[in-house]
Protein backbone atom coordinates (compact mmCIF):
# COMPACT_ATOMS: atom_id res chain seq x y z
CA UNK A 1 0.00 0.00 0.00
CA UNK A 2 1.40 3.39 -0.99
CA UNK A 3 2.22 5.94 1.64
CA UNK A 4 0.26 8.74 2.86
CA UNK A 5 2.96 12.09 1.37
CA UNK A 6 3.54 14.05 4.21
CA UNK A 7 3.67 17.44 2.61
CA UNK A 8 1.39 18.49 0.01
CA UNK A 9 2.72 19.13 -3.16
CA UNK A 10 1.86 22.31 -5.13
CA UNK A 11 -0.35 22.02 -8.39
CA UNK A 12 1.66 21.91 -11.70
CA UNK A 13 -1.06 23.18 -13.66
CA UNK A 14 -2.32 26.34 -13.44
CA UNK A 15 -5.65 25.10 -15.67
CA UNK A 16 -8.72 23.17 -14.06
CA UNK A 17 -9.26 20.87 -17.26
CA UNK A 18 -8.28 17.24 -16.34
CA UNK A 19 -5.38 15.58 -18.61
CA UNK A 20 -8.34 13.93 -20.46
CA UNK A 21 -10.08 16.86 -20.87
CA UNK A 22 -7.41 18.29 -22.20
CA UNK A 23 -6.68 15.49 -25.16
CA UNK A 24 -10.01 15.98 -25.60
CA UNK A 25 -10.09 20.05 -26.46
CA UNK A 26 -7.27 19.80 -28.26
CA UNK A 27 -8.03 16.72 -30.19
CA UNK A 28 -11.04 18.76 -31.13
CA UNK A 29 -9.15 21.71 -32.42
CA UNK A 30 -7.20 19.84 -34.43
CA UNK A 31 -10.19 18.72 -36.05
CA UNK A 32 -10.19 14.70 -35.25
CA UNK A 33 -12.51 11.87 -34.55
CA UNK A 34 -10.95 9.42 -31.49
CA UNK A 35 -11.34 7.38 -34.27
CA UNK A 36 -8.58 9.21 -36.02
CA UNK A 37 -6.59 9.75 -33.53
CA UNK A 38 -6.68 6.41 -32.01
CA UNK A 39 -5.63 5.48 -35.97
CA UNK A 40 -2.52 7.74 -35.68
CA UNK A 41 -1.52 6.40 -32.53
CA UNK A 42 -1.87 2.82 -33.51
CA UNK A 43 -4.43 1.92 -30.72
CA UNK A 44 -8.23 1.07 -30.36
CA UNK A 45 -10.81 4.15 -30.64
CA UNK A 46 -12.24 3.20 -27.15
CA UNK A 47 -8.57 3.85 -25.38
CA UNK A 48 -9.07 7.50 -26.58
CA UNK A 49 -12.62 7.19 -25.45
CA UNK A 50 -11.00 5.98 -21.92
CA UNK A 51 -8.00 8.34 -22.20
CA UNK A 52 -10.28 11.56 -22.47
CA UNK A 53 -12.96 10.09 -19.55
CA UNK A 54 -10.40 9.92 -17.10
CA UNK A 55 -11.02 5.75 -16.94
CA UNK A 56 -7.35 4.77 -17.43
CA UNK A 57 -3.86 6.74 -16.45
CA UNK A 58 -1.87 7.73 -19.23
CA UNK A 59 2.00 6.23 -19.18
CA UNK A 60 4.77 8.14 -20.64
CA UNK A 61 5.31 7.39 -23.89
CA UNK A 62 1.13 7.25 -24.39
CA UNK A 63 2.33 10.99 -23.44
CA UNK A 64 4.64 10.63 -25.95
CA UNK A 65 2.47 9.68 -28.45
CA UNK A 66 -0.42 11.57 -28.43
CA UNK A 67 1.75 14.79 -28.58
CA UNK A 68 3.44 13.31 -31.89
CA UNK A 69 0.04 12.75 -33.17
CA UNK A 70 -1.89 15.78 -32.11
CA UNK A 71 1.59 17.64 -33.44
CA UNK A 72 1.99 19.46 -29.84
CA UNK A 73 4.36 18.99 -26.36
CA UNK A 74 3.97 16.81 -23.73
CA UNK A 75 3.90 20.16 -21.75
CA UNK A 76 0.82 21.12 -23.11
CA UNK A 77 -0.82 17.77 -22.51
CA UNK A 78 0.18 17.56 -19.00
CA UNK A 79 -1.08 21.05 -18.48
CA UNK A 80 2.72 22.71 -17.64
CA UNK A 81 2.53 24.61 -21.01
CA UNK A 82 -1.40 26.08 -21.70
CA UNK A 83 -2.05 25.92 -25.85
CA UNK A 84 -4.41 29.18 -26.30
CA UNK A 85 -8.03 28.25 -26.88
CA UNK A 86 -8.12 28.90 -30.69
CA UNK A 87 -11.97 29.94 -31.82
CA UNK A 88 -12.79 27.67 -34.60
CA UNK A 89 -13.74 29.08 -37.75
CA UNK A 90 -16.37 27.32 -39.73
CA UNK A 91 -17.67 28.16 -43.43
CA UNK A 92 -20.99 29.34 -43.72
CA UNK A 93 -21.51 26.90 -46.68
CA UNK A 94 -20.38 24.07 -44.37
CA UNK A 95 -23.07 25.28 -41.26
CA UNK A 96 -25.32 24.70 -44.06
CA UNK A 97 -24.75 21.54 -45.39
CA UNK A 98 -24.76 19.96 -41.57
CA UNK A 99 -28.39 21.86 -41.46
CA UNK A 100 -29.56 19.64 -44.31
CA UNK A 101 -27.88 16.61 -43.20
CA UNK A 102 -29.72 17.23 -39.56
CA UNK A 103 -33.06 16.73 -40.90
CA UNK A 104 -32.22 13.53 -42.91
CA UNK A 105 -33.51 10.01 -41.53
CA UNK A 106 -31.00 8.70 -38.82
CA UNK A 107 -29.60 5.75 -41.24
CA UNK A 108 -29.36 8.09 -44.00
CA UNK A 109 -27.48 10.47 -41.38
CA UNK A 110 -24.97 7.85 -40.08
CA UNK A 111 -24.19 7.17 -44.02
CA UNK A 112 -23.29 10.28 -45.02
CA UNK A 113 -21.35 10.40 -41.63
CA UNK A 114 -19.49 7.69 -41.93
CA UNK A 115 -18.75 8.62 -45.59
CA UNK A 116 -17.45 11.80 -44.59
CA UNK A 117 -14.99 9.76 -42.09
CA UNK A 118 -13.59 8.06 -44.64
CA UNK A 119 -13.03 11.08 -47.02
CA UNK A 120 -11.42 12.30 -44.21
CA UNK A 121 -9.06 9.63 -42.94
CA UNK A 122 -7.99 9.53 -46.78
CA UNK A 123 -6.86 12.61 -46.42
CA UNK A 124 -5.16 12.69 -43.48
CA UNK A 125 -3.54 9.65 -44.21
CA UNK A 126 -2.51 11.39 -47.79
CA UNK A 127 -1.12 14.25 -45.37
CA UNK A 128 0.86 12.34 -43.57
CA UNK A 129 2.93 9.84 -46.34
CA UNK A 130 6.15 10.86 -47.46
Amino acid sequence: MPRVPKKILPQISNSEETIGERIARIRKLRGLTQRQLANRIGIAQNLISDYENSKIRLYDEMVARLAKALKISSDEILGIKLIPREPMVVSRRFINRLTIIETFPETQKKRVLRNLDDAIDSYTQRMQSP
